[in-house]
C-alpha cells in the first residue's frame, strides 16, 4: 500500500491505494481545504501565514500515516508552490517544518501525469484532456495512448475567483471577463480547432460533473458532461445565481467560491474546440503520480 500527498492551490488530500499489477486502486483519502492560493501577497510571494497553514496541514496527515502500514508516502506540490516568487524557499520551509519530501511538479509534468492517471480508465485513444486545479489548467494532447504535448496555463478556478471575482459568487460580467481570459490564452493554440473527444480530470470536473447530474436529474453513475448541458448549467446559474448556489452548497459546499469559475473555463474551452462532449475520469495525477514512482522503483530494483 502507498500514500500519495498532493498540495494543490485549493485543498491538500491524502491518498491510500494498494498497488497490484502496477495498478493502482483507491482504498480511502482524507482532504483539507487549506487554500494557499488565498496567501499570496501582493508581490507573488507564499506568505509567512501560507506556509503556516501548509506546514499546519500535512502534519495533520501524521496520525493517520502512523496506523497505517504503508510501503512509502509520496507527496509532490503543482501550481500552489510553483506559480509563486518564493517557491523555493516555501518549498524547502514546507518539507524541514512538516517532515515531508515535496517534489515539485512542473506544468508540463502535470498535465503528463494526469493523462497517465487518466489512462488508467479512460477508453479514448485520441484526443484531449484537460485538467483544471485551483491554480493552472493543463492541456494535454494525446495520439493512439501517447502524448503529443503539454500545455499548461497560470489559472484555475481559484486563481480565476481571485483575480476576477469580488463577492463569494461570479456576476454574469464577471463570467464574460473570465471567458475572455480563456478565449486569450487559447486563441493560437492550434490542437484546439475540431476537438471532439476531451476527458478532463481532476476535483473540479468531477464536481461540476455532480451537480450536473444531480440538478438534469442524469444517472448518478453518468460520466459524461455534453456541451449542451454544461452550457445549460450556466445559462441556469446567470438566471438565478442564488438558487444555483443553493445546489451547489448541497452537493460540494466546499466549492461554492470555486465551481462556477472552474465550470466557465470548461466551458470556454469546450466551446473553443467545438462544443464537444466532455467525459470525467475518477483518476489523475495522484494515480499517475503514484504510477510513475513505483515504476521508479521497479526500474531501481531491477538494475
Amino acid at each position: 500500500m502507498y500514500g500519495v500527498i498532493d498540495i494543490g492551490s485549493n485543498t491538500i488530500r491524502l491518498a491510500v491505494y494498494k498497488v497490484e499489477n502496477s495498478s493502482p486502486k483507491p482504498l480511502f483519502s482524507k482532504k483539507f481545504t487549506a487554500g494557499l492560493a488565498s496567501y499570496i501577497n501582493k508581490s507573488g510571494a507564499l506568505s509567512k501565514k501560507g506556509i503556516e497553514k501548509a506546514v499546519n496541514t500535512l502534519k495533520q496527515f501524521t496520525p493517520i500515516l502512523e496506523n497505517v502500514n504503508l510501503s512509502a508516502v509520496y507527496v509532490f506540490a503543482t501550481a500552489s508552490l510553483r506559480n509563486i516568487r518564493n517557491s523555493e524557499y516555501a518549498l524547502k520551509t514546507i518539507s524541514r517544518r512538516s517532515g515531508f519530501d515535496i517534489q515539485l511538479i512542473s506544468g508540463e509534468q502535470e498535465g503528463i501525469l494526469s493523462f497517465y492517471g487518466a489512462n488508467l480508465q479512460s477508453s479514448l485513444d485520441s484526443g484531449l484532456m484537460t485538467d483544471i486545479g485551483g491554480g493552472s489548467t493543463e492541456l494535454v494532447f494525446f495520439e493512439n495512448k501517447t502524448v503529443k504535448k503539454s500545455i499548461s496555463f497560470p489559472f484555475g478556478s481559484l486563481s480565476i475567483y481571485k483575480k476576477y471575482v469580488d463577492d463569494i459568487l461570479p456576476t454574469e460580467k464577471e463570467i464574460k471577463h473570465i471567458l475572455k481570459a480563456v478565449r486569450e490564452y487559447t486563441q493560437n493554440i492550434q490542437c484546439l480547432d475540431g476537438q471532439q473527444n476531451i476527458c478532463a480530470v481532476g476535483g473540479s470536473a468531477r464536481a461540476i460533473l455532480y451537480i450536473c447530474n444531480h440538478m438534469l436529474r442524469l444517472d448518478s453513475e453518468n460520466t459524461v458532461i455534453s456541451y449542451d448541458n454544461l452550457k445549460y448549467l450556466l445559462d441556469l446559474y446567470k438566471e438565478n445565481s442564488q438558487k444555483f448556489a443553493k445546489e451547489i452548497l448541497k452537493t460540494a459546499p466546499e466549492r461554492i467560491h470555486t465551481l462556477i469559475p472552474g465550470l466557465t473555463v470548461l466551458y470556454g474551452i469546450c466551446h473553443r474546440c467545438g462544443q464537444p462532449d466532455i467525459y470525467v475520469s475518477p483518476y489523475g495525477i495522484r494515480e499517475g503520480y503514484l504510477r510513475m514512482k513505483t515504476q521508479e522503483e521497479k526500474d531501481k530494483y531491477e538494475q
